[in-house]
């Protein structure tokens, strides 16, 4: 509600830095969290390590308190960063974050972007979550907004705004028409639940008003009770005019108006869009979707062999629809990035999967990958092992993600078909990301092999390790794990979740300690271990 003292010293020197710094080109700043609360989860964060580094926090923070005047959120504590941004001729790329409830958050808004350079190629206003600003205060800043016409790409975030209306968005759009040189939207109006088919056909009419012009587009509407079948028929027939695109994001998840017969309707329009690189959908949660409209989707993402960025987030796509995507999967040869999220899906078998796995086998540019079927207790031993066989031709990937936790069928021929393929196939893994949390089929013996496969992972930065609630695993494979992970001398990120002993907790330390990393945290609780380590090379 108020900037404190320790708040204001912070901008204080982001006005310093930024007077002394002109040639800066993209500025991002978020307001809602106190300075103070930051200090504190710092020091919170560094309890369990070196004291010196606790000392240094502490000396960060007095020295910011010692320059603070008797701070709060009137005009002229704003004046320096004002001022500061003024003299940013430069600045081509600016977002503006305002969170939670900060009851000066239109003003401070308003009169940061009065003083902006009004040339701004890129413009990102991110109102999410705050209930000060009133419809007033919104029309007031699309006024503002409107000097701003050499903008290329724009953003709107209003999830979870209160006070953000159909009228609100309304205004916004007709502002959207003076941005002649609007080629990249994003548009967030999840969970606004004022917004209703109105906001969702001024959006439309937007679209197809600028037809061609647009390369990129990027619209999240989920869980809003105010959005009929009338306005998502407006969205997605908008979509016939976007041949041009080049990036389209959908987010739609947990959205009950989104129906079969839309999908459908979308998914031959996407069909069309054969310019596309990078595609998300996320149709998570949405009852009114089924395995025919999962279909009609796979058939049609096959036409798109530009694309070099997939990322799909269904529920109930089933064995058919999962079957006609992976066949589609054979034609994006260009592929580079793949993330498939099937949570909760009960309907997927061992003849889904099979194919899924089979179709990466022709993806030869992969190089990231993130396939996440938690809660799917249908598929055994025998799909994984195809699916880990045809990691093996994925030579080129630096990312790998595998969730597949609470399967009650997965048994050691998995856990050790997938330590074959770590051994062998990925000289450039910098990212792996394992979880098969709750499985208690998986014996020592297969947690060994696993463990010791990590020794040809040299070049590991990013690890994440999930295997709670896997009890059979004894001390003997977490010692081949830390005696593996201490070769891992680029490692940076850490993540473990265990049943062990908390006594490892401590081997775990000192074995990581011995490789020089200042940054180290390993919390405890009872039998489970939960290290969370931020390591940073001396």
């Amino acid at each position: 509600q108020r900037i404190d003292q320790d708040s204001f010293a912070a901008f204080l020197l982001t006005s310093h830095f930024i007077a002394t710094h002109q040639r800066i080109s993209s500025f991002q700043m978020e307001i809602g969290y106190g300075w103070k609360r930051a200090r504190e989860e710092l020091l919170e964060s560094y309890q369990h390590t070196f004291f010196s580094e606790k000392e240094r926090i502490d000396f960060l923070f007095s020295r910011l308190n010692s320059i603070s005047p008797q701070g709060n959120s009137q005009r002229e504590n704003w004046q320096s960063l004002v001022d500061a941004l003024r003299n940013l001729t430069t600045l081509q790329r600016l977002t503006l974050g305002i969170n939670t409830v900060f009851a000066d958050s239109s003003r401070v808004l308003k009169m940061l972007l009065g003083c902006a350079n009004p040339n701004l190629k890129e413009l990102m206003i991110d109102c999410w979550n705050d209930t000060a600003m009133t419809e007033n205060d919104f029309f007031e800043l699309a006024r503002i907004l409107s000097a701003f016409r050499s903008v290329e790409a724009f953003g709107l975030n209003f999830f979870r705004n209160s006070n953000c209306s159909d009228r609100v968005i309304m205004n916004f759009c007709q502002l959207l028409g003076t941005m002649f040189n609007l080629s990249n939207l994003t548009i967030n109006l999840a969970s606004a639940e004022r917004c209703g088919d109105q906001a969702l056909i001024a959006i439309s009419d937007i679209i197809k008003k600028r037809k061609g012009s647009f390369v990129s587009l990027a619209l999240y509407f989920n869980s809003n009770n105010t959005f009929t079948d009338l306005g998502m028929r407006y969205i997605t027939g908008v979509f016939q005019f976007c041949q041009h695109l080049r990036t389209l994001i959908l987010r739609f998840p947990m959205n009950d108006k989104f129906t079969n017969e839309l999908l459908i309707d979308l998914s031959q329009k996407i069909g069309a869009m054969t310019k596309l690189v990078t595609l998300t959908l996320d149709f998570s949660s949405n009852p009114g979707m089924s395995e025919p409209g999962f279909i009609q989707l796979g058939t049609n993402i096959g036409f798109l062999t530009q694309l070099s960025t997939l990322s799909l987030y269904f529920t109930q796509i089933g064995n058919k629809g999962l079957i006609s995507l992976s066949s589609s999967l054979k034609q994006l040869v260009s592929l580079t990035s793949f993330t498939l999220l099937l949570n909760c899906d009960e309907i997927i078998t061992d003849e889904g999967l099979n194919e899924l796995a089979l179709s990466l086998q022709s993806l030869p540019s992969l190089i990231t990958l993130f396939i996440n079927m938690d809660r799917n207790e249908l598929c055994t031993d025998i799909s994984m092992m195809k699916l880990t066989d045809s990691l093996k031709t994925l030579r080129r990937l630096t990312s790998l993600w595998l969730h597949f936790a609470s399967n009650m069928k997965f048994t050691d021929a998995t856990l050790t078909s997938l330590a074959s393929a770590l051994t062998t196939s990925f000289p450039d893994l910098t990212s792996l990301s394992v979880h098969f949390k709750c499985n208690t089929l998986f014996t020592n013996r297969a947690f060994q092999e696993f463990f010791n496969s990590f020794t040809s992972l040299k070049d590991l930065k990013s690890l994440y390790l999930d295997f709670y609630c896997n009890s059979l695993i004894q001390n003997d494979a977490f010692r081949k794990l830390y005696d593996q992970l201490a070769n891992c001398l680029g490692l940076q990120i850490l993540l473990l979740n265990f049943d062990c002993y908390s006594r490892l907790g401590a081997d775990l330390i000192d074995r990581l300690a011995s490789v020089s990393y200042t940054h180290l945290r390993a919390h405890e609780t009872g039998r489970n271990l939960v290290c969370r380590l931020l390591l940073e090379k001396k």
